[in-house]
């Protein structure tokens, strides 16, 4: 079976447009290898200690195990287990492309935690981390009503009343490879973690890729103010809402769905 399906979500679907414009998947008829990926990764893209980043696969580690945790293989070497031919992998590996600052200091965080607690146990920042980098969806936005109506679950609002203002001052991107890897097979109840990033009108003129690197920047600036010590700073995001990824958003109705677009909690 080829790799890309021009029938499939993976091709058609919006949310993976970006990946489609700034990455060459579509030159892919067959799943590519761990040096394919590599070779898409921005040149000398290097983990928090300078180690070059690297996609290896993992049956050519697990051939000679020495029991060094994921993270820590990271750090240590710049080497990142892949699986071949896997979904969750393969996005990981595109999101270390689009986002190698940020991503490497996860590493490094996750990495710093583990030598103070141990590795078993899960701080409240790694939490945290994991769970943006799994589920994460940065919001860039510039007006901030429009922040203050996603984190008050103000969904009619934000995805309706606004949605003009979707693409023009307020956009997603998205940074948890499991979310992509959840679109595959989308259902009701989809959602992703929002982490809501300021920036300027300006910001939506720029071409996509300076867009992808300026908030590279940004979320490594802010993750390293430790914004992410707990996940206080995440919302929830019913990603079949945003404008444009779900045919079905396209009426008003679809929004009213609450057991999908649920109120705030109440505050006791």
């Amino acid at each position: 079976m080829q790799f890309l399906n021009v029938q499939s979500p993976w091709y058609q679907a919006a949310i993976y447009q970006d990946l489609r414009q700034l990455l060459p998947i579509s030159a892919w008829q067959t799943w590519p290898d761990t040096e394919q990926m590599t070779a898409l990764l921005p040149k000398l893209t290097c983990n928090s200690h300078g180690k070059s980043i690297q996609f290896v696969c993992q049956s050519t580690l697990d051939a000679c195990p020495d029991g060094i945790y994921y993270e820590q293989r990271i750090l240590e070497s710049g080497a990142v287990p892949t699986r071949p031919a896997h979904w969750h992998d393969l996005f990981n590996a595109l999101i270390w492309c689009l986002f190698p600052k940020a991503k490497s200091l996860i590493n490094q965080q996750h990495c710093d935690d583990i030598a103070k607690y141990g590795q078993k146990k899960r701080t409240p920042r790694r939490n945290a981390l994991t769970l943006f980098d799994e589920c994460g969806v940065i919001i860039a936005v510039a007006d901030d009503h429009l922040s203050q109506a996603l984190k008050q679950h103000e969904w009619d609002a934000l995805f309706w009343q606004q949605r003009d203002a979707w693409g023009n001052t307020i956009r997603p991107f998205v940074f948890g490879h499991a979310s992509y890897e959840s679109y595959l097979q989308p259902f009701i109840g989809l959602c992703g973690k929002a982490l809501c990033l300021p920036v300027s009108a300006d910001f939506f003129t720029l071409p996509l890729l300076k867009q992808y690197q300026a908030l590279d920047q940004q979320l490594s600036l802010a993750l390293s103010a430790d914004l992410l010590a707990d996940n206080q700073p995440l919302s929830p995001l019913p990603l079949l809402g945003v404008p444009g990824w779900w045919p079905a958003n396209e009426s008003r109705e679809f929004y009213l769905n609450q057991d999908y677009f649920r109120p705030a909690p109440k505050r006791s």
